[in-house]
């Protein structure tokens, strides 16, 4: 401070040079002050007030000065000081800045005082600090006592005023003498005063002198803070409540909100907590749960001033509104709305704030979400897969014929206006999913007529109440909740969420040649373990593995009856992992479509053909199941790998011994059969049996069987037996493909 040399106007006083030590202190502590304010508060265009006192005065400028003595000396300044004290906003803090500053200062002062401008330093009674006594502390000098003069006194004359009587005569009563009148002149006497001169005493009168040290005024006046709002809740700043308050210091909390909590830069707010920036978290911290209305809470600004006190304002109440941003969701196949509190699903945490893992190493997930299946199957029947570019050109999801079905697989999405909602406010709705940036897609139709973006960026109109959309999950979900879902209210700040879940399988194994059951447990070890595949461990037991068996009797009711299996064990994963855990929504079957043809050849005459029913032909709708009415050979559902099994074991059955004995030896009964096998998925639903039943979630597996089956006599008598020992193709054989077509007479 000892090395400033600049003019320093304190108490409107004027000052020039190296400043006293009891002024450098408290122009210091100004300064300090000031240089804190600036670089406290965001900067805006202040002009010549530099420190926001509401004044243009000589502090600011020697927090000018101050800062070009900074820049000069290498020493950093902050921000917001160099901002605030750049006078000619050049980016540089120079000597332009500081006279710049001086002019503008004198201008005012001038102004104020209605005299005439006069340069700094040439004004009457300042001269430079080097010949200014006044530079160093005053000696007092008491003055010399000088008597008054007394007044000289002036004589006063009378004129003296003769006066004349007038007499009055006076008529006698007659008598013989006669009176001789005799006139009476008075004598005037002059009359002189004596004057009195008078002789003050002089009182000698010697000053005390005072030391002349500056006592600073504070400059502050009561700052006023204003109600702000009503704000949307979510992130804003502290500038957000100043920009109306006639207040220029420190924000402080002077009561809470009751249904949400404060946040500042360092965290939490409490009452009393000083703070800039701030945002506002609903208690329910949920877009579409919980408590939505008008929340409030007050703050105070403290001033300081230049004297070291503070002053506060008014409390101020800030109102934030908080509006309810709700997004249905419905699960597919035409299903129930998702559960508010379980529509977004998140993964599992353990103590540690790390994902939980179960046995397979698969997320333990946390909520449900909706559930649908990846629209890789074919509703409507136009030999195209549904999700694909030709199946949108061909049908757009509306049945191709009577034999097809509407789309039914896609999520039903309602976004209901904001329960405070302002007229031209944004709201948006996104939606993403795994597999890369075509898994989704959003569509205004159920039946995929109209699509749109991936994200809808909209205003509600005056009247709407809500937006529905229908969404397409393309891809197979990789784990639970990987499709994800958004509905913003940009200017509300709040968000809801959901998640999804595309179901979809894949035939993973099959065993179809020639093994035993052990053989079979080994291949597939969790079929002998998992209660969920009790029947088709019973099945695999019962013919003794897969491939193509000899001969087996079963004692019905109506008699002994032949048998001729050829067995295969099929094993499906679903996907995504732990998808079994939510059975309560997500049923599974098994299902199976069969078509086939036989003949019945008796030796020396023509084959003949099955009757009509005996025969077997596809259902025209893709989805239709004519194989399927017994659940006793499958699993009930998928195990903790995802895994499910089937097992069949296609056999002509033949009455015994009555068959064989009504028909020549070299009879030959030929049967050629094709079978899709397949999952199908039911949300909310549980499919079974012939017919249509929830949706297809797999791809279908086809494969095929050829039996041959001879009378022969064998120790005298008619036996039924396989024209071949073992495997032969074309014969006795199960294996993956079709036949196609079914021949039309057997070989």
């Amino acid at each position: 401070m000892e090395s400033l040399d600049a003019r320093v106007v304190l108490a409107s006083d004027s000052f020039v040079g190296p400043l006293p030590e009891p002024i450098a202190a408290i122009v210091e502590s100004q300064i300090a002050a000031a240089t804190a304010e600036a670089e406290a508060t965001p900067m805006v265009a202040f002009n010549y007030d530099v420190n926001r006192d509401g004044q243009i005065a000589p502090i600011d400028g020697l927090l000018v000065v101050n800062a070009v003595i900074d820049v000069a000396a290498g020493v950093p300044v902050a921000e917001g000081r160099f901002a605030a004290t750049d006078v000619n906003s050049d980016g540089e803090l120079t000597d332009a800045d500081v006279a710049l500053m001086i002019e503008h200062i004198e201008a005012t002062l001038v102004a104020a005082s209605g005299a005439s401008a006069q340069p700094l330093g040439e004004s009457e009674g300042v001269v430079p600090c080097e010949e200014n006594p006044a530079c160093d502390p005053p000696t007092p000098t008491p003055p010399t006592p000088t008597p008054p003069t007394p007044p000289t006194p002036t004589p006063t004359t009378p004129t003296p005023t003769p006066t004349t009587p007038t007499p009055t005569p006076t008529t006698p009563t007659p008598t013989p003498t006669t009176p001789t009148p005799t006139p009476t002149t008075p004598t005037p006497t002059p009359t002189t005063p004596t004057p009195t001169p008078t002789t003050p005493t002089p009182t000698p009168t010697t000053p005390t002198p005072t030391p002349t040290t500056p006592t600073p005024t504070p400059t502050c006046s009561t700052p006023v803070a204003v109600d702000d709002g009503p704000f949307m809740a979510g992130m804003m700043s502290g500038g957000d409540l100043m920009s109306n308050d006639t207040a220029a210091g420190s924000m402080i909390v002077v009561s809470l909100p009751a249904h949400g909590k404060l946040f500042g830069g360092s965290g939490e707010l409490g009452v009393g907590d000083t703070f800039s920036t701030w945002s506002y978290t609903p208690t329910n911290d949920s877009a579409d749960e919980g408590w939505h209305g008008t929340d409030t809470w007050s703050y105070k600004v403290q001033e300081a001033c230049m004297d070291g006190s503070t002053q506060d304002s008014n409390s101020a109440t800030v109102t934030v509104n908080v509006p309810e941003v709700d997004m249905v969701i419905y699960h597919g196949q035409g299903g129930a709305a998702v559960d508010k509190t379980k529509e977004q699903v998140k993964n599992k945490l353990d103590a540690n704030g790390d994902v939980e893992l179960d046995a397979h190493d698969n997320k333990i997930k946390v909520g449900e979400g909706a559930f649908t299946v990846a629209n890789q199957n074919d509703t409507d029947n136009d030999e195209k897969v549904d999700s694909t570019d030709d199946d949108f050109a061909l049908t757009g999801g509306i049945k191709f014929d009577d034999d097809g079905r509407d789309e039914i697989d896609l999520i039903r999405i309602v976004l209901k206006k904001p329960s405070i909602y302002k007229d031209g406010d944004t709201v948006m709705f996104n939606a993403s999913g795994p597999g890369g940036s075509d898994s989704v897609r959003i569509w205004k139709e159920k039946v995929r007529t109209h699509r749109i973006d991936d994200f809808e960026s909209f205003s509600f109109g005056a009247s709407e109440a809500q937006r529905e959309y229908w969404v397409e999950l393309v891809n197979p979900s990789v784990e639970i909740g990987d499709y994800n879902f958004s509905y913003a209210y940009m200017e509300g700040g709040m968000t809801d969420y959901a998640n999804a879940t595309a179901v979809w399988s894949t035939r993973t194994d099959s065993m179809h040649d020639l093994s035993t059951a052990a053989e079979v447990f080994a291949h597939f070890p969790d079929l002998e373990t998992e209660t969920k595949h009790n029947g088709v461990k019973v099945g695999v037991n019962k013919w003794d593995g897969a491939g193509v068996k000899g001969s087996s009797f079963v004692n019905l009711v109506s008699g002994l009856w032949q048998l001729f299996p050829n067995v295969i064990v099929s094993q499906f994963t679903v996907s995504p992992p732990r998808i079994g855990e939510y059975s309560h929504i997500v049923t599974f079957d098994l299902a199976r479509r069969v078509e086939s043809v036989g003949w019945i050849t008796v030796p020396g005459a023509a084959p003949v053909k099955d009757p009509p029913s005996k025969l077997k032909v596809f259902p025209k709708n893709p989805e239709e199941a004519n194989d399927d009415g017994s659940e006793g050979d499958e699993s009930t559902g998928p195990d903790d790998k995802g895994h499910m099994y089937v097992h069949d074991g296609p056999a002509p059955i033949f009455k015994s011994p009555e068959y064989a004995d009504t028909l020549p030896v070299g009879t030959i009964r030929f049967r050629v059969s094709n079978y899709e096998d397949y999952i199908r998925v039911g949300i909310g639903t549980d499919p079974s049996g012939n017919g249509v039943s929830g949706s297809q979630a797999s791809d279908k597996f086809l494969w095929h069987t050829y039996h041959e089956i001879d009378i022969k006599l064998a120790f005298g008598f008619r036996v039924l037996a396989r024209s071949t020992v073992g495997e032969v193709a074309g014969q006795n054989e199960v294996a993956p493909g079709r036949i196609e077509p079914l021949p039309d007479a057997p070989p």
